[in-house]
């Protein structure tokens, strides 16, 4: 979650500015639903789908505040349309159904990472692979792992000092 947050405090201290920017998150959450309805169920299943997002009380509440909660949601729903996209979609593996494959994984260990309550939906990316397998592109997923290593490489080292500083840390978490 650190990483989400650089962007807006790269800029100011300002708290309102980065709850600002979570806001601006979830808004840009909304339309990434609204697509991926739309282009999977029609105009109307996206409209519902946009506006019970848009207008939930829990999600206007939550997404004032700049808990780590409160705005993996946006990239999840990246990952789901990149998934969606690069292996169910049938167009003869063009080459933003490629890059679509590379970036599907390392998005979502990404979002992933924000909150870890989201790690349940990592069977989600196994079912997209698994039932869009005839349309996955060899190197793409080389590449996809390359970079998924990539954004757990941070996590990876932080996981390593904090158990060189406290070895029983995860087993007494546990």
């Amino acid at each position: 979650s650190v990483y989400v947050m650089a962007l807006p405090y790269r800029f100011t201290d300002d708290p309102l500015t980065a709850t600002l920017y979570v806001a601006a998150l979830n808004v840009i959450g909304v339309g990434l639903l609204y697509i991926i309805a739309y282009r999977y169920l029609g105009f109307w299943p996206a409209l519902a789908a946009g506006l019970i997002y848009a207008v939930n009380p829990w999600a206007v509440f939550y997404s004032r505040k700049i808990w780590a909660q409160d705005y993996h949601t946006p990239f999840v729903l990246l990952a789901l349309l990149l998934g969606l996209y690069g292996f169910h979609e049938n167009n003869g593996r063009n080459r933003r159904q490629f890059l679509a494959q590379v970036f599907c994984l390392p998005v979502l260990l990404f979002a992933l990472q924000i909150h870890f309550a989201a790690w349940v939906l990592l069977p989600l990316y196994v079912w997209l692979v698994w039932s869009g397998r005839k349309q996955i592109a060899g190197r793409a997923m080389i590449f996809s792992g390359l970079l998924s290593a990539l954004v757990l490489l941070p996590y990876a080292v932080g996981l390593m000092r904090t158990l060189e500083q406290d070895p029983t840390r995860i087993s007494d978490a546990i």
